[in-house]
């Protein structure tokens, strides 16, 4: 039992998966079509390094979106910007950043 708790508690499940999934959620029902199977809010730790996940949020980005109303979020253009990097349209250009980069002018 012991070593079934220190393997969770290594593997990092806790307060920043969980933030990020939240987002995901928020963004979800306030982003027309946002998809959050695109997110990864895993958190896997190995020995060697090889082979790290770390959730596609920081925890301060995470908790920023879960205080933005949709309205908020859709006036940013935060939505926007998370489609075109899913698909963006054929004359778009696709948005090269990460979500945090999305979210970092919303949320400074």
């Amino acid at each position: 039992m012991f070593f079934a708790l220190m393997s969770i508690g290594a593997r990092g499940v806790g307060e920043r998966e969980l933030e990020c999934e939240e987002a995901a959620v928020r963004l979800q029902d306030c982003c027309d079509d946002f998809d959050p199977t695109t997110m990864s809010c895993a958190y896997e730790w190995s020995c060697g390094g090889d082979g790290d996940l770390e959730p596609s949020l920081r925890t301060s980005t995470a908790e920023c979106i879960q205080g933005l109303s949709c309205e908020e979020l859709n006036a940013s253009g935060v939505c926007h910007l998370l489609l075109l990097m899913e698909e963006p349209e054929e004359d778009e250009v696709r948005h090269p950043g990460s979500l945090d980069d999305v979210f970092a002018e919303v949320c400074s």
